[in-house]
Order: C-alpha cells, then sequence, then structure tokens
C-alpha cells in the first residue's frame, strides 16, 4: 500500500486569490486555463464529467470569489458556488488547512483497514487536493481521490476525524480492487444491465461497509460545518442521528429500483440520474447509498459474522442471500446466477 499526494491546484489557487488575480475576468480566466493541464484539475473534471464542463467552473469561481449574483436551477452548481463564496471569505482557515495537510501523515491509518478487506489487498493511492465546492471526497478510477481542500480540519485537534474520512476512501479503494481483480472495470459498467445492477448493488454495499467501519457517526459535524456551513452541516448530524428512522422506506425504494435496472427497463441516462440521486443530497442528509448500505453492512456483521461480511466486499452480489440469512427472511429473492436478481420486499424492517 502506498500513498502519493498532491497539494499543487489547492496552493495555486490559493495564490491566484492572494495576489488578487481573480478581480479582473479575462486575467483570471487565463490563469485557470493555464492551471486546466494539471493532473488534479483533469481528474475533477473526469469525475464531474456529467455535472458541469471547465468553463461553468471558470464563471462559478469567478463570481463567486468576487460576490457577484449566480443563480442557477441546478443544485450542485449552486450549493458550488455557495461554497466558492465561503472560500473566499475564509483565506486564513484555507491557509491553515494547506498547512497541516502537508505536515499530514497519509500512510499511517493504513494498518486499520486490515480488520476491514479481505486478505491480500493492494491499494495505490494518489491524492490531489481541490476546491470543488460540492463532495468532501471522491474516488476516480481505481487509484485516484479527489479531496476538497475546504473538507480539511483548520486545526489539529481534528486530524482524528479526518483520518476517519481518509480511512473512508481508502476503503472504496480496496473494494475497487477486487471488483477490478474479477474483471469488473469503470468502462464496462453502462455495458448491459447486468453490469450496471453489479455496479448498483457494490455501490451500495461499498458505501455501506466505509461509513460502518469508519464513519458511523456525526463525528464530521465540524469538518462539514467548515466547508458547507452551519445549516448544512445541522441537516447532516439529523439525518446521521435519525438513519435508521427511514430504512423501512429507503429498502423498498432500493429493492423496486434494483428490479428497473435488472430487468433492463432503465436506460444508461436513467441509471446515471439514479445513481447521483443515491450518491449525493443537496440539503445536506446522508446520502441514501451510505444509509442503506450501513444498515446492510450493520446487520450482517452483527449476526453472521466479519468473515461473511468481507466476502460480500470480494463478491458483491452474494450479499443479498447473506442478508436474507441475517434477517432470517426472504427480503430479496435471487433467481438465476451472478447478478441476475429479482428483489422482493417482504417484510418491515426493523
Amino acid at each position: 500500500m502506498t500513498v502519493t499526494v498532491d497539494t499543487s491546484v489547492a496552493e495555486k489557487l490559493l495564490q491566484l486569490i492572494e495576489q488578487g488575480d481573480y478581480q479582473e475576468q479575462n486575467k483570471f480566466y487565463e490563469s485557470l486555463e493555464q492551471m486546466k493541464s494539471m493532473k488534479g484539475i483533469q481528474h475533477m473534471l473526469d469525475f464531474y464529467r456529467n455535472v458541469f464542463q471547465y468553463d461553468a467552473y471558470k464563471e462559478i469561481l469567478f463570481k463567486a470569489l468576487n460576490h457577484l449574483d449566480y443563480q442557477i436551477e441546478d443544485e450542485s452548481l449552486q450549493m458550488m458556488y455557495d461554497q466558492f463564496v465561503r472560500l473566499s471569505d475564509n483565506l486564513d482557515l484555507v491557509r491553515q488547512k494547506i498547512a497541516l495537510i502537508k505536515q499530514f501523515d497519509f500512510s499511517a491509518a493504513f494498518l486499520e483497514l486490515e480488520e476491514t478487506l479481505p486478505d491480500h489487498t493492494d491499494i495505490q493511492v494518489e491524492i490531489y487536493f481541490l476546491f470543488d465546492g460540492i463532495n468532501g471526497g471522491s474516488i476516480v478510477g481505481s487509484h485516484t481521490m479527489l479531496l476538497n481542500t475546504m473538507f480539511w480540519p483548520s486545526q489539529s485537534e481534528y486530524e482524528p476525524i479526518i483520518k476517519e474520512v481518509l480511512l473512508h476512501e481508502y476503503h472504496h479503494l480496496g473494494v475497487k480492487y477486487w471488483l477490478n481483480q474479477a474483471g469488473f472495470t469503470d468502462e464496462l459498467i453502462y455495458q448491459d444491465s447486468e453490469h450496471m445492477l453489479m455496479y448498483f448493488t457494490a455501490e451500495i454495499l461499498g458505501e455501506g461497509a466505509a461509513t460502518y467501519f469508519f464513519t458511523n457517526s456525526d463525528n464530521l459535524y465540524p469538518l462539514v460545518y467548515e466547508s458547507h456551513g452551519p445549516a448544512f452541516a445541522e441537516t447532516f448530524r439529523k439525518s446521521v442521528t435519525h438513519r435508521h428512522e427511514e430504512i423501512d422506506q429507503l429498502l423498498l425504494q432500493w429493492s423496486e429500483d434494483l428490479t428497473k435496472v435488472s430487468t433492463g427497463s432503465m436506460t444508461v441516462d436513467d441509471f446515471k440520474k439514479l445513481s447521483v440521486q443515491y450518491s449525493f443530497d443537496i440539503s445536506g442528509k446522508e446520502p441514501i447509498d451510505k444509509s442503506i448500505g450501513y444498515h446492510i453492512c450493520k446487520t450482517i456483521d452483527q449476526t453472521l459474522g466479519r468473515k461473511v461480511l468481507i466476502e460480500c466486499l470480494k463478491t458483491p452480489q452474494k450479499v443479498f442471500d447473506y442478508y436474507n440469512q441475517a434477517r432470517q427472511e426472504t427480503i430479496f429473492k435471487l433467481e438465476g446466477q451472478t447478478c441476475q436478481i429479482k428483489p422482493s420486499f417482504k417484510s418491515t424492517i426493523n
């Protein structure tokens, strides 16, 4: 397991802001164009290719830093603008965050992964610190992690919390390693309904496991507060505290969506939209994939044991049968082999 860390994009953008280069639009856009070839920017554009293009990113950043009005129906882009306004108003915090990032030992946390992943998991991580204004952390491909600089703590006392975030993201890469070993890569996701179903299952399981093992409480509140503001942070806290209250409805929703995907009745574009609905909540609530996955992983781990849960991480399609065993009833009905799943929701979840 190895890790490399690149803060060049965050430092370059901070330098442009400190120099006042953002105040003249053409000059600022020219500087941002020169940054476009940087690896961190390229990975960001790859990850958000269905959300925004670089021209939109430049416009939002320019207007936010200059406190110019920006209104758009796209909630993700509106949130990006709001977070960039916070960036311009908190440069001292940004400097403190980058200083702490450069002092942090990113390799030390690897040992804590050993009991949460299959034996012989090989993780190679490239971390890029950015200002994307949407996510705290994102995974691109099999080795690349994008971290929102604003999500990093500005005080060293909160470093144990950010370590949990890193472990969460490292764990995703560990799960991806085994998917790749099985021949399932990102390029195959939209090939057919079977691959989309495998991705949908692995995504819920992977988010759930990382949340269950490392970020299962509202400990992230101070980081969310600094990065997204008090209202967003409070919504996040409440949703995590009360996640169990909605699990009946969420499992029913997932079973219905699984059926649509597995029967081939969902187009690729519709599936992409569905994936966003499960992985992101504009209000600050814990995303659906984390809530459902947390419940399923917790149920399997506490009933059938850690070994069984880790087996699911290596072979995600087994999660349905094991979850049925843990519940001692048929919540999901499987027909055929591999990931030909016909979910059948038959009871109220406690």
